[in-house]
C-alpha cells in the first residue's frame, strides 16, 4: 500500500473573489440563463421570440404634457401636497389662503 502524506496531499482552498454586479449585469445574466432554460424546454423555437419580449419590456419615452387645471383641481393638488408634508406647498397654501381671525375684538 502506498500512503501519501505531506504537502501534496492537502490542497489549499482559495476563496473566490466577490464582485459587485450592476443592475444591468444582473439583468443580462438572468436573461442568458432564461434563454438557455427556454431552449431546453422549447428546442424548436429560436431566439427571435426572446428578443421580441426583451424589446417590448423596455419603456418608451413619453413626451411631457402640459395640462390646464381648473382652480378647484389646483387647490386640491396644493392641499394634497401640503398634507403629506411638502413645506413649499404649505407655504404657498398660507400665501393663497391666509388665516383670518373671525373672532370679534
Amino acid at each position: 500500500m502506498l500512503q501519501v502524506t505531506g504537502v501534496d496531499s492537502q490542497k489549499s482552498y482559495a476563496t473566490p473573489t466577490l464582485r459587485k454586479l450592476t443592475l444591468q449585469q444582473a439583468k443580462q445574466m438572468v436573461l442568458e440563463h432564461a434563454r438557455e432554460f427556454m431552449s431546453l424546454i422549447f428546442p424548436n423555437r429560436g431566439d427571435a421570440r426572446v428578443q421580441t419580449v426583451q424589446e417590448n419590456s423596455q419603456k418608451c419615452y413619453e413626451k411631457p404634457e402640459l395640462r390646464k387645471l381648473t382652480p378647484e383641481q389646483a387647490r386640491l393638488l396644493l392641499v394634497g401636497y401640503a398634507s403629506i408634508g411638502d413645506r413649499g406647498a404649505a407655504d404657498l397654501l398660507e400665501l393663497v389662503f391666509p388665516e383670518q381671525d373671525h373672532g370679534g375684538a
